[in-house]
């Protein structure tokens, strides 16, 4: 699983190639993840199709950029595209990676073969004008540097954040350890910064997806999770009234539509049945 860089802006865009048999693909996460969401389903699926999946701009061991950008974002898909010249690669996002890949495939018509959307329907929200309101942090949750201690301190608060959501990751897992760089300096960072998700978060506030889903000449698959292990009624019912209006949405737009009876994270939390369905929605 060799993982490289390619030069972007005034740094370089990490990903990891998985290697494997048959088309490419490329993997992009969600707000506040890393590649190695996609650890637990590659190996799955490496029989058929050659995986790549990428850091976004200021997540992971990606360069930030010195102000969030969506459009600076999709350019860092397309040089990986070009840079690891990729022929026609279909594009699979997880929620704000699903956003990025929907976008990219309708404004790069004829570069990519195909689109999956898995659970970012979040757009539905800013559709309507639903803006999601900012959580209250802590002072120690603001704090985006440390040594050995706080990073540790940090990793704890990340597992039990995790199982709250129904999510189990072990504390040594690089889902959670790849947000958190070892910086020149000596001292732990996270990546993303708590300043630049917050960024990014109230500019999707903004951003309209449904032309992108009407104009694109790609095929697009949209999965949602049915989020049936919610921590709670109220969460359960939230969960469910933004699945409704994505496929009220989606259904007006005549999109592809799928679903899997997982949480939001179904390539971490289901794999095997994420594997299984991902042929139907890549094709070959």
């Amino acid at each position: 699983m060799p993982d490289g860089s390619v030069p972007y802006g005034h740094g370089w865009v990490a990903y990891r190639d998985f290697g494997g048999e048959g088309p490419a693909v490329m993997l992009m996460h969600g707000l506040g993840g890393n590649l190695a969401h996609w650890r637990r389903v590659a190996p799955l699926l490496q029989e058929r199709y050659r995986l790549i999946a990428i850091d976004l701009p200021s997540h992971g061991a990606s360069t930030a950029s010195a102000a969030y950008s969506f459009e600076y974002d999709i350019g860092a898909l397309e040089e990986v595209r070009q840079s690891l010249c990729l022929d026609r690669p279909a594009l699979v996002g997880h929620s704000y990676g699903g956003w990025l890949a929907v976008s990219l495939g309708a404004s790069r018509p004829g570069r990519y073969r195909g689109v999956v959307n898995i659970d970012g329907i979040g757009f539905v929200d800013a559709e309507n004008g639903l803006e999601t309101p900012p959580e209250a942090l802590s002072e120690e949750d603001l704090t985006n540097a440390g040594d050995d201690v706080w990073l540790e301190a940090a990793i704890t608060r990340d597992v039990d954040e995790a199982a709250s959501i129904g999510l189990p990751l072990d504390r040594d897992d690089e889902i959670l350890r790849r947000a958190y760089q070892l910086g020149d300096d000596g001292r732990w960072h996270r990546s993303p910064t708590i300043a630049r998700f917050v960024e990014i978060d109230q500019a999707l506030q903004a951003l309209r997806l449904m032309p992108a889903y009407t104009a694109s000449s790609c095929r697009i698959v949209t999965v949602i999770a049915e989020h049936r292990d919610t921590p709670n009624a109220e969460a359960a019912e939230v969960s469910r009234r933004r699945a409704d209006r994505a496929r009220a949405a989606l259904d007006a737009a005549g999109a592809e539509l799928d679903s899997l009876p997982s949480g939001h994270f179904p390539h971490i939390e289901m794999p095997e049945l994420t594997a299984e369905r991902f042929s139907s929605w890549v094709g070959g």
